[in-house]
């Protein structure tokens, strides 16, 4: 059941339009408008996790008592289909390739920064050209937020567990936009909830990638509990895929290019990964 919800969620992102209204951060920030979050941090906290966590129970308990196995099946569907929905971001990396093969140097940087704000919920501060390695690093933490760690806490909690993970990854979103105090409390959130997929997912990196050489590299996150999600994933990509990032002063935007799209076929084929790990999983019974 878990398998074919994964399957059918990914071929419908990739075959339907989606409106608005099968955007996952439509939901939360109508939500999160309507709760009204008190910039007082302790009251925040509070309303924050009771906000994040009731969508969560309240499907747990829809799964357990009322719905039947093929209604389950259909909720979990859409739950999954809403999680990942990244349209916005998938769209702008499109526009980026575009600008690149155009060696517009000045559009790529533009789209960078709307992917970093869209993704971040900051601006880039960041002037400098490069040879594609910060908007890797956006793809990167793009691919892991939307499929990376939704087919995780979906894998292993189920769709209440996929549908808590969002809320808190677009509410985040949605504070720091907004430069609020509530920011604080979801970024020690997401923080927490990520630690370990993003470990499982540079796992990934090794199987898909090259493991002799990035090893070393995912062996030292296991033990660092400071570096954020996006230095994470960047630390063992670099040398999974083999990516230097010493030849930045030689900068073009075909360079940046090919060095984006190594970063870009590593994330996808971590995800074909997980999904031979899930389906070898349910052959054995592991998983429903």
């Amino acid at each position: 059941m878990i398998l074919i919800s994964l399957l059918l969620a990914l071929a419908l992102d990739r075959m339907v339009t989606r409106t608005k209204y099968w955007q996952s951060a439509v939901w939360v920030r109508a939500g999160l408008r309507k709760f009204n979050i008190s910039a007082q941090q302790d009251e925040a906290s509070r309303r924050i996790w009771l906000y994040l966590f009731v969508p969560a129970l309240v499907l747990a308990l829809l799964e357990t008592y009322v719905l039947g196995g093929f209604l389950t099946f259909i909720e979990q569907t859409i739950v999954l289909f809403i999680t990942i929905s990244c349209t916005r971001f998938r769209d702008i990396y499109k526009f980026w390739i575009q600008a690149a093969h155009r060696e517009d140097a000045e559009a790529c940087d533009l789209y960078e920064r709307q992917l970093h704000l869209g993704l971040l919920g900051k601006r880039d501060k960041k002037s400098t050209p490069d040879d594609g390695t910060r908007m890797q690093r956006l793809l990167l933490l793009a691919n892991f937020r939307y499929f990376g760690a939704v087919i995780l806490f979906f894998i292993f909690f189920g769709a209440p567990g996929a549908l808590f993970y969002m809320c808190v990854r677009e509410a985040h979103q949605y504070y720091r936009e907004h430069q609020h105090a509530a920011a604080r409390v979801t970024h020690r959130l997401l923080f927490a909830l990520e630690w370990l997929p993003a470990r499982a997912t540079t796992l990934g990196y090794l199987i898909v990638g090259h493991f002799s050489k990035a090893a070393g590299v995912w062996l030292e996150t296991l033990t660092n509990t400071t570096n954020d999600t996006a230095d994470v994933l960047w630390s063992v990509a670099r040398e999974a895929e083999v990516i230097d990032d010493e030849g930045s002063l030689g900068y073009s935007k075909a360079a940046a290019l090919a060095h984006v799209q190594a970063g870009v076929r590593l994330a996808k084929r971590n995800i074909i990964f997980l999904l031979v790990v899930t389906s070898l999983l349910t052959l054995g019974g592991w998983l429903a």
